[in-house]
């Protein structure tokens, strides 16, 4: 069904209602395939307000010495009435981390990184629960699973086995290396069991890797970073001489995945897509592109949509979608 933009909010707005009362589907006009015609519009990037008490958690455990490339990842269980929020620290001593500059750029020192948790009731106090599962030095911790890096974690309400309701991927580590990507399953998202190694997909997937289930696809799918070119070495003076690129993989068990294939690349190669979260809303999928300006180092989110997870749209490239501070130093500096 198409519809007709006036340039009246409230025309819009009781046309949003009187759809709302005929039981028609909550739509984002992102897609300009359901506008009939419009006028005097055009799409921009709003811009969220963040929390005057931001951050809401730093790095307060002895396993914690850097969050650095946090990955979380949080959801609203419906179920247990709680936040919960799965982190991605890294889990090595704060003194592995200050050696040179040469060394660090060429890698050579301890890097090891974890998956954690959180809960909460509101969203906005938190809480790290004392477990049992991977002990620090004899201490109770919030560890679910360590030699990980970028893991994305999701609730699958639809899955019939209680034992995979949640999912999550990620690329495990042997020494510090990131090696092969794979996923794994939880009843809980506490407990997780044996890894199954996704040994098609061949990607350093040094990345927030997520997946979701696509419902108008009938499949998941996840993204993840490749690499232009694919195999590549620092150079002598410690610079990266490739281009990263949102690669994207589907499956129908979420065991057995199709080989990669890109699907997002930035508009040149000093602002790179570093990840790009995905999600599914109104009917359609929601991306945050999150670009990172190779030369100053830094990162920012943009906003982005698709219809079938292939083709995205960047809505205001350049434009953020959560500005960051001005001020170096701060949490969110980028």
């Amino acid at each position: 069904m198409k519809v007709t933009i006036a340039p009246l909010v409230c025309l819009l707005l009781v046309n949003a209602l009187a759809a709302n009362q005929a039981g028609f589907r909550k739509t984002l006009l992102l897609d300009s395939t359901k506008i009939e015609s419009s006028e005097n519009i055009r799409i921009a990037v709003g811009t969220p307000v963040k929390y005057h008490g931001n951050p809401l958690f730093g790095e307060d455990r002895p396993w914690e010495p850097r969050f650095d490339n946090m990955y979380p990842n949080v959801i609203w269980d419906g179920t247990e009435k709680i936040y919960k929020c799965w982190y991605n620290p890294f889990l090595v001593e704060v003194e592995d981390w200050l050696g040179s500059t040469d060394e660090r750029k060429r890698w050579l020192y301890p890097r090891q990184s974890g998956l954690c948790y959180a809960t909460s009731k509101d969203g906005v106090h938190w809480e790290k629960p004392a477990l049992e599962i991977l002990p620090f030095r004899g201490q109770s911790s919030n560890i679910l699973m360590r030699d990980v890096h970028g893991v994305g974690v999701f609730r699958d309400d639809r899955e019939s086995d209680p034992a995979r309701r949640f999912k999550s991927i990620f690329v495990n580590q042997v020494e510090g290396r990131r090696t092969t990507v794979a996923v794994t399953f939880s009843p809980d998202g506490i407990h997780w069991g044996k890894q199954t190694v996704l040994s098609n997909v061949k990607l350093m997937a040094d990345t927030h890797n997520n997946a979701l289930w696509a419902p108008t696809l009938n499949r998941y799918v996840a993204f993840t970073r490749d690499w232009d070119p694919r195999e590549w070495r620092r150079n002598s003076r410690g610079e990266i001489p490739a281009v990263r690129l949102v690669a994207r993989i589907e499956s129908e068990d979420f065991e057995n995945w199709s080989d990669p294939k890109t699907v997002l690349r930035g508009i040149d190669d000093n602002l790179q897509v570093y990840a790009m979260p995905v999600f599914y809303y109104a009917g359609i999928y929601l991306g945050l592109p999150v670009i990172i300006d190779a030369k100053d180092d830094r990162t920012h989110a943009e906003l982005a949509w698709s219809k079938d997870t292939v083709t995205w749209h960047r809505i205001d490239i350049g434009t953020p979608f959560i500005p960051n501070s001005e001020k170096k130093g701060d949490y969110d500096w980028g």
